[in-house]
């Protein structure tokens, strides 16, 4: 390694080191006692450690500067660039670490933090191929979008009637490195006791399994609404890796719902 930016120069007396990130220009250390030692590069500022910064427990080097995460799951951003929006970190809470600009949050889920002015745009954009997804349960998959569609013109339609057709589409983007296979369950309930999260009679279910493209894929069943059915009806879509192990390799959309009309 070239010594141009003194990052092979450790610091006489370093010790109790649990963690270290080193890249070309700079090294953070992070103690046992839950203090940060920075050496090499100094550029904007990453050696100034904020002064009495204390019970660290994670540390990592993203395109904002230095991210450290402490103990109680807040998190602590210096030696950024000036275009870096250091709340879309420094909000946060309940942060177990962060790689690079993502925040992989205690209960599995992740977050982005991103530059301000019109990169902003692009970090939405990633923030929503996030949603959905868990690194913690093994959701490598996650359902976009649920839609209620004629079965006739593919348009989007809001109530069926006592033993009408209608159709119901969902995206499911794959977050996988390749194809990987998937099962999508569509299930639709209502009756006495349904609710968006659950209850009621099931009314219509189907399991669509096969390679999801890293592209995503869109899948899509048609359904006929039995008799003796009137009010609110719930859309649930699953995704699981197979029949045999059936486990959910996707956070559950249930956010759509329609009405059956007699």
């Amino acid at each position: 390694m070239i010594n141009y930016c003194g990052q092979c120069d450790v610091p006489e007396g370093l010790s109790e080191v649990v963690h270290i990130y080193v890249n070309s220009a700079i090294c953070i250390a992070l103690k046992s006692n839950g203090t940060v030692v920075v050496w090499g590069d100094n550029y904007y500022g990453c050696r100034n450690v904020p002064a009495g910064l204390h019970d660290v427990v994670a540390v990592n080097f993203g395109s904002g500067g230095i991210n450290a995460v402490k103990a109680d799951g807040s998190v602590e951003v210096w030696g950024n660039v000036a275009s870096f929006d250091d709340e879309s970190l420094t909000g946060l809470s309940s942060v177990l670490t962060i790689s690079t600009d993502v925040a992989i949050f205690r209960d599995g889920t992740l977050g982005y933090g991103y530059y301000a002015g019109g990169a902003k745009a692009d970090a939405d954009e990633i923030s929503a191929a996030l949603e959905g997804l868990n690194v913690l349960s093994g959701h490598y998959f996650a359902v976009d979008k649920a839609e209620l569609l004629n079965p006739a013109d593919g348009r989007p339609i809001t109530t069926v009637g006592s033993q009408g057709g209608y159709r119901v589409q969902a995206g499911v983007a794959n977050n996988y490195a390749g194809a990987t296979p998937g099962l999508a369950i569509i299930q639709v309930r209502g009756g006495n006791g349904a609710t968006s999260t659950g209850g009621g009679r099931v009314l219509g279910c189907v399991g669509l399994s096969g390679e999801i493209p890293v592209t995503g894929s869109t899948v899509s069943s048609d359904f006929t609404m039995p008799t003796g059915i009137s009010g609110p009806a719930y859309v649930d879509v699953f995704v699981w890796d197979g029949w045999d192990t059936m486990v959910p390799r996707a956070k559950a959309k249930q956010g759509l719902s329609f009405s059956v009309t007699q």
